[in-house]
C-alpha cells in the first residue's frame, strides 16, 4: 500500500483528489491539507511515500513545498496536479514522478498510481525508515537505530547527546555545557572531558550514517540530525489547537497520551532538563484538559474519568479535577464511587496538608448525599 498526502489550497480540489485516490485502491491517503505551511510543521512525524501537490497555492507554493519535502527525505516522490501547463518544466527539474493537468481524468490518475507501484516506493521507503535514528525521551532516554538500542561509550556521552538534543538545531555555549555536565570540575579538565565526549559522540553518530551533524563555531556547539524520529515531534502538530473540533485532532492528542510515559528525561536525573520537562508537562496537561472538555460536552463520561485520573497524577490536590470526577461518576450512576472519591480526597488533604476541602467541593458532596 502506497501512503500518500494530498495538498491543495482549494478544499473541493483536495477532497476530489483524496476521494479518487482512495477509490482506486493501492493508495492510502494518510493526511490531506489546504494549508501548505501546516505540512512543513507535521512532516516530521507523518509516514508517507508520495505527495500529491497543487502548484499555485498561497503561502508556500507547491514547487517550494516539494523542495522542502525532498530536502527532508530524498525518497519522497512528488506528483504535481495543476491547471497550468507552464509549470511543467520546473516540476520535472525537481524530479517529480508525474505531472497531472486539471481537470484530472481517472484513467490518467490510474497510470500515475501504476507508475508509483512499479517504482516499489513503499518498500524502498520502509527500508530507509528501518535505518533511521529513533529517539524516545518521555520518561527514559532510549535511542535506537534499525531497531537496535544504541550503546553509549560513557554516561556523559549519553548526557551530552541528551543536552544537545534538548536544544536541537540551536547553538549551545561551550561553557554552559561544561557548567551543566561537569559542575564543580576544574575548568581546563572539564574542557578536555567535553572535547573527548564530543569526539566519541561524533564517531558514534557517524557509524549510523549521521556525519557532520555536530557543528562548532564561536565556542558553541549545535546538533542538527536532519531525518530522525523523536517522540517530542508529536507535539508539533497540536501546539496551535485551542479547542478540539475534529476526530483527527483527538487522534493526535491520543498519540501523545500513549507516548507520554513520564516527564521529559524524567528517569535520567538530569537537573538541567527540568525546565524543559515542566514546559512539556504543561503542554501535555493543556491537551488533556482540552480532551476532557470535548468528552464532557459529548457526555462521554467513561472517557472523562480516564482523562481526569491522568490529570490527578500531575495535580493530586486539584479540587477542580476532583469535582469534575465526582460529577462524571454521578452521570454514570455510580454514586458510591463519587462518595468514596470525596472521602479519600478529604483524608488525603487532612493527612498531608492539614486542611479541609473547599466550600464548593463540600457543597457538591452534600448534594450527592442528599
Amino acid at each position: 500500500m502506497i501512503r500518500a498526502i494530498v495538498v491543495d489550497d482549494e478544499m473541493l480540489a483536495m477532497e476530489f483528489m483524496k476521494r479518487k485516490l482512495n477509490e482506486l485502491g493501492g493508495v492510502e491517503v494518510v493526511a490531506a491539507y489546504t494549508d501548505s505551511k501546516k505540512v512543513l510543521k507535521e512532516m516530521h512525524y507523518l509516514d508517507f511515500d508520495v505527495a500529491f501537490l497543487d502548484i499555485d497555492m498561497g503561502g508556500v507554493n507547491g514547487i517550494d513545498l516539494a523542495e522542502h519535502l525532498i530536502n527532508y527525505n530524498k525518497d519522497i516522490q512528488i506528483v504535481f496536479a495543476t491547471a497550468y501547463q507552464e509549470y511543467a518544466i520546473k516540476a520535472f527539474e525537481l524530479n517529480s514522478i508525474d505531472y497531472l493537468l486539471k481537470p484530472i481524468r481517472k484513467e490518467r490518475l490510474v497510470r500515475t498510481v501504476e507508475r508509483l507501484q512499479k517504482n516499489n516506493i513503499h518498500q524502498n521507503l520502509k527500508r530507509k525508515e528501518a535505518a533511521t535514528l529513533s529517539v524516545t525521551s518521555l520518561g527514559e532516554l532510549l535511542v535506537t537505530f534499525s531497531g537496535d538500542l544504541i550503546k553509549w561509550k560513557t554516561a556523559k556521552v549519553k548526557e551530552l547527546f541528551a543536552y544537545l538534543l534538548t536544544y536541537h538545531e540551536s547553538y549551545v555555549d561551550r561553557d554552559i555545557l561544561i557548567e551543566h555536565l561537569w559542575p564543580g570540575s576544574d575548568y581546563h579538565k572539564a574542557k578536555i572531558y567535553l572535547h573527548t565526549s564530543i569526539s566519541y559522540l561524533r564517531q558514534l553518530l557517524k557509524g549510523f550514517g549521521y556525519e557532520e551533524v555536530i557543528m562548532y563555531q564561536n565556542n558553541k556547539y549545535k546538533l542538527k540530525l536532519g531525518r530522525f524520529i523523536w517522540d517530542l515531534h508529536l507535539f508539533d502538530s497540536v501546539e496551535k489547537i485551542q479547542q478540539i473540533t475534529s476526530k483527527h485532532e483527538i487522534e493526535k492528542i491520543k498519540n501523545i497520551q500513549d507516548a507520554y510515559n513520564g516527564d521529559y528525561l524524567q528517569n535520567e536525573g538530569y537537573d538541567w532538563a527540568k525546565e524543559k520537562a515542566e514546559c512539556i508537562r504543561s503542554e501535555y496537561i493543556r491537551l488533556l484538559e482540552m480532551l476532557y472538555d470535548y468528552y464532557s460536552v459529548h457526555n462521554e463520561n467513561k472517557n472523562c474519568i480516564n482523562i481526569l485520573n491522568r490529570l490527578l497524577k500531575y495535580n493530586p490536590y486539584s479540587e477542580t479535577y476532583i469535582r469534575q470526577l465526582m460529577i462524571a461518576y454521578i452521570e454514570l450512576g455510580d454514586r458510591v464511587e463519587a462518595i468514596n472519591l470525596y472521602q479519600d480526597f478529604k483524608n488525603k488533604l487532612d493527612e498531608n496538608l492539614g486542611i479541609l476541602p473547599d466550600k464548593l467541593t463540600i457543597s457538591l458532596y452534600v448534594s450527592i448525599l442528599n
